[in-house]
């Protein structure tokens, strides 16, 4: 009998806490965009995800609120893969992954953009459909990132 009793006590806590949490939990949107493209106030917090800064573009003219060359791929993988890309890519896409999610810089990114209700990953590559801005939305978006 006492069992069931603390048991009834933590779901009544339980339910209180849950009717009076005021801010709705919401997930985060994370959109890609190349850095030569315009601005534009759908882009919300708009991250630079390239380990070296974009070839003709002055600093003044691209606006970005984070650079996050730390969740960039390692220059060894990003050498290895620009070698051959047209055949390295699905290789490239699961050793990006795995360095990810063993990276505690992804956990350092997260806290920065803790709150953001869009986010857009900024990247140089003329590549739009083979890019590492791919990987790392969809890395996102799988660890359901939200506010």
């Amino acid at each position: 009998m006492y069992f069931l009793h603390k048991k009834n006590q933590f779901f009544v806590r339980f339910v209180y806490v849950c009717a009076t949490h005021t801010k709705p939990i919401t997930m985060t949107t994370v959109h890609i965009k190349r850095v030569y493209e315009a601005q534009e106030p759908s882009d919300g917090y708009r991250v630079l995800v390239d380990k070296l800064y974009p070839r003709g573009i002055k600093k003044e003219n691209l606006h970005y609120n984070l650079w996050a060359k730390d969740i960039t791929p390692s220059t060894p993988l990003r050498v290895w893969y620009h070698e051959n890309p047209k055949e390295r890519w699905q290789e490239f896409r699961t050793r990006y992954m795995q360095e990810l999610a063993q990276s505690p810089a992804v956990k350092e990114f997260l806290e920065k953009i803790k709150g953001q209700k869009t986010i857009t990953l900024l990247f140089a590559s003329k590549n739009a459909t083979e890019n590492h801005a791919l990987i790392l939305q969809e890395f996102l978006q799988q660890h359901n990132i939200s506010l």
